[in-house]
């Protein structure tokens, strides 16, 4: 979101640093909603014993299809009643959660309908559906080293696929290396591993030692802001996996360490709520800043103050409208 406001306001802005500056937002996410996966489904299987698969899907899809139908319903409207041709098939595939090989095959201009960005969606759910089932099954069996051992795997092969197979002896597109599953599944793969390891008992000394570094945050952050200084060609080669490491790490020692003044920002009040939010937000957000030209007699900083306030109450009346009611109701599916 904050690339899309750059894009907007920022004069040449849409340029290679703001184009990692988005990438690095998926990449985020990607990351967030792995670990975020993983510390669930493990701590349902502490609780149960087992990991229930129906009440995990009733919960995603009543998470994420209130809003993405009623989202792609507006917006199609919207195109419609201003003359614009509606691609069809790109709002069947971001439904179906396909978008992101919708937008990696080129079936056709993805600039023309403003369901494009909702492309990552389908990655999470691709990684999720695996991922549960591989976790119900070998988490018994295996224990938890093992299937820390197979999202290494996971990353390394996605890393490959990205940075050497694909580019190097396919003709496939850039656009397909980025939005492919196959090639992003690595960020989520780290979020998950991440979540693994603070619970695997054998490597905890080790692993708190590392974190309990006061230094630790600084450092991870001045090798992420390197990183993410690089070219859009590393960041589409190996800098979506290091970036991801980098992050995972940083939510990890927040996590280790709650008394750290990033700690305490992150579970700030203000953060707390564009988290509740988040993702009537992620999906709704480009209608906020299609509101900009309202505002454009206005002093910049009140121009954008303005904006970005619509933008963020807009998606908490979707999510009072379109989500707090489902979550209510599914939060005791079991």
């Amino acid at each position: 979101m904050v690339g899309h406001f750059a894009i907007t306001w920022v004069p040449g802005a849409n340029t290679d640093a703001v184009q990692v500056l988005i990438g690095y937002s998926v990449v985020m996410l990607y990351v967030v909603s792995g670990f975020t996966l993983t510390w669930g489904l493990t701590r349902e299987f502490d609780e149960r014993g087992t990991v229930a698969l129906r009440p995990f899907f009733l919960r995603k899809a009543v998470r994420l299809y209130p809003t993405l139908v009623a989202f792609a319903v507006v917006t199609t409207a919207h195109h419609t009643l201003n003359g614009v041709d509606v691609p069809m098939l790109r709002v069947a595939s971001i439904v179906g959660l396909v978008g992101n090989y919708y937008n990696g095959l080129a079936l056709g201009d993805a600039t023309r309908h403003a369901v494009g960005h909702l492309w990552p969606i389908a990655v999470g759910a691709h990684f999720a559906l695996a991922w549960i089932l591989l976790l119900r099954r070998d988490l018994p069996r295996r224990g938890e080293k093992q299937l820390a051992v197979i999202l290494g795997v996971i990353i390394f092969a996605s890393l490959m696929l990205r940075a050497v197979v694909y580019p190097q002896f396919t003709e496939l597109s850039a656009a397909y290396i980025y939005n492919a599953t196959e090639t992003r599944v690595g960020e989520m793969a780290l979020g998950a591993l991440g979540a693994l390891l603070l619970r695997i008992g054998q490597f905890r000394p080790a692993l708190y030692r590392f974190l309990e570094m006061r230094w630790l945050p600084v450092a991870l952050a001045f090798a992420l802001v390197v990183s993410l200084s690089r070219s859009t060609a590393y960041a589409s080669g190996p800098g979506h996996t290091i970036h991801a490491a980098l992050t995972v790490a940083l939510m990890m020692h927040a996590l280790h360490r709650p008394k750290e003044r990033m700690s305490r920002l992150l579970s700030s009040q203000s953060l707390a709520f564009i988290s509740t939010i988040s993702y009537s937000l992620f999906v709704w957000h480009l209608y906020g800043i299609s509101l900009q030209p309202l505002f454009a007699d206005l002093p910049v900083l009140l121009e954008l103050a303005l904006t970005v306030g619509v933008t963020v109450g807009g998606a908490g009346i979707a999510y009072v409208i379109l989500e707090r009611p489902f979550r209510r109701r599914v939060a005791t599916w079991r």
